[in-house]
């Protein structure tokens, strides 16, 4: 463990995608299973790697790992692991391997399997270009003083009140669509360095998915809505000034029902899903704040990734602390806040869940 904590403490400062490129993801793959497209295809030259799933038994190649930006699943109906494990490549290497923190895990592949000083023939990550186009048809919510003359937009408005308490149409730049892909849906912008970069429409009509999130691609792409991919959004992150705490929450109706709360001292920002992924921990870290709250949904399965997120939070210096809602299942529902302990149940509970049917 020794030689562990002397590799991993030098890094902790650094930004994870600093330590992504200190270690050989691909090689420490090839050294467990059996590529199956090692020969090229099947997203091989994008960074993608097939096998068989150690989750679910799968022999068909259905298992995956994108070594270049470190998500990890299966396609197998009924894995665990499907389509997409939470917390990408680093749970499936703890599961594996067996270790009981992520900061043990991080720590054994910086040790065990650096970058090689040349690198790899995969193809590099694109810089993001930050884009976005609204769908065709997108009306903003009328003023709550305006909406008796708006027959079109009272649902919406209505909808957005009752299901998050929120009235301030106007400060997130909310809207409505009729039409087209997000028909029947509240569109809600996603601004980060002041420029909107993507949006998430929310049905009021009960259809599936609840939510839908902007297709990323290249902007001549007329399907594509927008040119940062989910991994690197988080909503509100503006609100959050240097140096000053934060409240991470799940959607962005929590985040929004947050900031009209009287009692808000800290600004929320949303990861619009259940996902932390390591370009949000980078995107948190460039504000170095002082406090991370960790107030995911009260619901189990929320609160095993919370204890995972925690780790993941600390791991890299950021001062994480696990805060759970009373009286409601998160900001939306009109929970209250209230910080807790490290739950060691909670510990409990994952390793149970990473260690299930490993022996």
């Amino acid at each position: 463990m020794g030689t562990f904590l002397a590799v991993i403490v030098p890094v902790m400062s650094n930004s994870v995608s600093d330590i992504w490129q200190s270690i050989d993801l691909d090689a420490y793959l090839r050294s467990r299973v059996a590529v199956g497209n090692a020969a090229g295809g099947r997203g091989y030259e994008s960074g993608l790697r097939v096998f068989d799933c150690p989750w679910c038994g799968d022999t068909r190649k259905r298992g995956w790992m994108g070594i270049d930006r470190w998500g990890a699943g299966c396609w197998n109906t009924g894995c665990l692991a499907e389509p997409r494990l939470p917390g990408g490549a680093i749970e499936w290497v703890m599961w594996k391997e067996g270790f009981v923190t992520r900061t043990r895990t991080w720590a054994f592949l910086l040790h065990t399997f650096p970058a090689p000083k040349t690198p790899r023939l995969s193809l590099p990550m694109r810089d993001i270009e930050d884009w976005c186009r609204l769908p065709a048809g997108t009306v903003s919510l009328p003023l709550p003083s305006r909406v008796s003359v708006s027959l079109r937009g009272a649902p919406f408005a209505a909808f957005v009140r009752a299901q998050w308490g929120v009235s301030s149409f106007s400060r997130f730049e909310l809207g409505y669509c009729m039409a087209g892909r997000h028909a029947w849906r509240v569109i809600i912008p996603v601004t980060m360095g002041r420029q909107l970069v993507a949006f998430q429409s929310r049905t009021i009509r009960g259809a599936e998915p609840k939510y839908r999130t902007s297709q990323h691609g290249d902007r001549s792409d007329p399907k594509a809505e927008c040119g940062r991919p989910a991994a690197s959004l988080l909503f509100n992150i503006d609100a959050l000034e240097s140096g000053g705490g934060v409240l991470l929450v799940e959607g962005a109706g929590d985040a929004m029902a947050w900031e009209e709360r009287p009692e808000r001292a800290y600004p929320a920002v949303a990861l619009l899903g259940t996902s932390l992924t390591p370009q949000k921990i980078a995107l948190l870290q460039a504000r170095r704040p002082k406090r991370v709250l960790l107030a995911l949904d009260a619901e189990p399965q929320a609160q095993m990734r919370a204890a995972q997120y925690l780790e993941d939070l600390q791991a890299w210096d950021l001062p994480g602390v696990l805060a759970t809602w009373e009286g409601g299942k998160d900001a939306g529902s009109g929970g209250r806040l209230r910080d807790m302990p490290f739950d060691r149940s909670l510990r409990g509970a994952v390793l149970r869940r990473i260690t299930k049917g490993k022996r």
